[in-house]
């Protein structure tokens, strides 16, 4: 799985479909680290040595999920931004006649 198949499965363009796949990729790597700790403690209920790997890893994914939860924060925040300029330009709309109306300003 890489980039080819994250922009496949995203489909048509949209920040509803960003959004669910964000979260579903958030969902993943929260699963996949709750397996790479289990291995950890594994490791550690069997007396063995800490496998730098898996140390690596664990680190790994936590970095992975701490960035996924920022462009999960920084993709919500564009669509508020969005959603704020649309009623900005709805309200604009409503004051401001179009061409050719009759009707006065502010009205």
């Amino acid at each position: 799985m890489g980039l080819r198949w994250i922009v496949m499965t995203l489909g048509p363009r949209g920040d509803k479909r960003t959004s669910e796949v964000m979260g579903d990729a958030l969902e993943l790597t929260e699963h996949a680290l709750a397996l790479v700790s289990q291995i950890a403690i594994e490791e550690i209920r069997d007396g063995t040595e800490p496998n730098s790997h898996v140390d690596a890893a664990e680190r790994d994914m936590r970095s992975a999920l701490r960035q996924l939860g920022l462009a999960e924060r920084e993709l919500r925040t564009k669509g508020e931004r969005g959603m704020r300029g649309a009623e900005r330009a709805s309200t604009v709309a409503e004051v401001v006649p179009g061409p050719g109306s009759s009707a006065p300003r502010g009205a």
